[in-house]
């Protein structure tokens, strides 16, 4: 969580004083925050002719998180450090407890494979909504638990970006280790495909309970091994419950 506050503030220091976007000018996002903060990857598309470069294309427009984005995390927006989620296994109780959130605008070059030479690249300059809010738990111990929403456009046709797409993350990151334990992405609007250690569940019954529309993830030692940790995602609720050494913990 340091990590990522630092190089946030970093990239934040790096842009210009007027790096700013103002929600009550324009096109508010859906958390109606007034101003969100430009932060830049950096990179440019002011970019001298390349020859691996077969496309240029710059999205000028914000591109805000739809609505129906927030279906799986609908209270990201109210999260505060220090805010907790509260999970029960029989008599006892566990919190996530809110360490870190943020909602900006990601200025971030884009890297395609081109359509016609798969070798070569296509960049895409665009400015994406991110709403992010990161837990700590004594049971993961050090291990910082991230909630993500944004946006991003990752397909074109000639000189034609394609569509934005919303996108849900969650992810573990590994204390003091840019190595993340596990990291669950999907395409919001998008039937959820099974993969490995990704489950979609229209119906799962966990602790006697029938509960719709979960998204699981399960990690191990390797992959290969049995699960030591296990996080259901659901929808019109976000983070449902998760499972550490074979019990079970489920929201309140």
């Amino acid at each position: 969580m340091i990590r990522f506050s630092i190089l946030l503030l970093l990239v934040f220091i790096a842009c210009s004083d007027d790096e700013q976007y103002n929600g009550a000018n324009n096109n508010t996002s859906f958390c109606n925050n007034d101003v969100l903060v430009i932060i830049s990857d950096g990179e440019t598309c002011d970019v001298e002719s390349n020859f691996l470069i077969c496309e240029i294309l710059e999205i000028e427009e914000f591109q805000f998180l739809d609505p129906e984005a927030f279906e799986w995390a609908p209270d990201i927006c109210n999260y505060a450090v220090g805010d907790k989620i509260v999970f029960r296994n029989q008599g006892n109780r566990t919190a996530f407890e809110v360490v870190e959130n943020g909602n900006y605008i990601s200025k971030e070059r884009i890297h395609l494979s081109c359509n016609e030479n798969y070798e070569h690249t296509t960049l895409i300059c665009q400015q994406n909504e991110v709403i992010y809010v990161s837990f700590l738990n004594e049971l993961l111990g050090e291990d910082t638990l991230t909630l993500a929403l944004r946006t991003m456009t990752l397909s074109y046709n000639g000189q034609t970006p394609g569509e934005k797409r919303n996108i849900i993350n969650l992810w573990q990151d590994r204390s003091n280790s840019n190595i993340r334990n596990f990291w669950l992405r999907h395409f919001i609007g998008d039937d959820y495909y099974e993969q490995i250690l990704q489950t979609y569940h229209e119906d799962i019954i966990l602790s006697g309970t029938t509960y719709k529309d979960v998204v699981g993830y399960e990690y191990g030692a390797h992959i290969h091994a049995d699960p030591d940790y296990k996080y259901y995602l659901q929808k019109d609720v976000g983070i449902l419950g998760f499972e550490v050494d074979g019990k079970l913990w489920l929201r309140e």
